[in-house]
């Protein structure tokens, strides 16, 4: 049988402050009706919910599928959906070695051509450079390559780089992102003085899904699909990430 694991899956519940996520539904490509999902048990929580499942995908076809997730509060009401992007393939029978890995910081280079690092049979810890890299959130992305000469589909993790101590404020606490969460229009203030010369948003995928070089204060996001995303900002006072969440 093959079965999607999502190893770790964050929850907000947007209709109002400290309301607790009581139920979560999730359902694959086709909406069946808000309560119509296949119902998941939650942890307790106030809120904010983050929480391991094992998603069964017995019947689905190998290839992409879309995976969506909602919650319910406990005053009745449902949110919005999030969507991931999943793709299915049935390895049964098969098994080689994994004989190298690789890595890559927020934007996907291809495959093949991340940083290369050994691997044994024993649990690896690795150290990264992360020289060069803005302050603020960043995606660390992971995959490896077997005997065969097939790469694996990649998994992540969210970390933060803060900035150095200092009398000044630095840029990445200067910087607001608002509203976060959004579903329209994002904006960009600052309580410096400071010129933003080049925007990008990566989605999960590392993929660039957006870049400006103009000074915007401004970003429309309302076409995104609800998920997370990462936004890097570029001034003439320097650069700084932030996790962007799309209802």
């Amino acid at each position: 049988m093959k079965q999607l694991v999502i190893f770790l899956l964050g929850f907000l519940c947007f209709h109002g402050f400290s309301q607790s996520i009581v139920s979560v539904e999730y359902f694959f490509d086709a909406d069946p009706g808000v309560g119509n999902g296949t119902a998941l048990s939650v942890n307790a929580n106030t809120g904010e919910l983050i929480q391991s499942y094992s998603i069964p995908t017995t019947g689905l076809s190998d290839g992409f599928h879309s995976l969506y997730f909602r919650t319910l509060n406990e005053e009745g009401n449902w949110g919005f959906y999030d969507r991931y992007i999943i793709y299915l393939k049935d390895f049964a029978g098969v098994d080689s070695d994994i004989v190298s890995a690789e890595y890559f910081i927020d934007s996907d280079p291809g495959i093949g051509n991340g940083t290369s690092f050994s691997i044994s049979t024993s649990t690896e810890m690795i150290a990264f450079d992360t020289d060069g890299l803005a302050d603020g959130d960043h995606f660390f992305y992971v995959r490896v390559l077997n005997a065969n000469g097939e790469w694996s589909f990649y998994d992540y993790a969210l970390f933060t780089i803060n900035p150095d101590l200092g009398v000044e404020e630095s840029l990445l606490q200067s910087i607001v992102i608002h509203p976060n969460p959004v579903k329209n229009v994002v904006n960009i203030t600052s309580s410096i003085d400071l010129i933003i010369t080049n925007t990008v948003i990566y989605d999960l995928t590392g993929k660039t899904v957006y870049q400006s070089k103009d000074n915007l204060k401004q970003l429309d996001v309302s076409g995104f699909s609800s998920g997370i995303y990462l936004l890097n900002l570029t001034t003439d006072k320097g650069s700084a990430s932030y996790k962007l969440v799309k209802q």
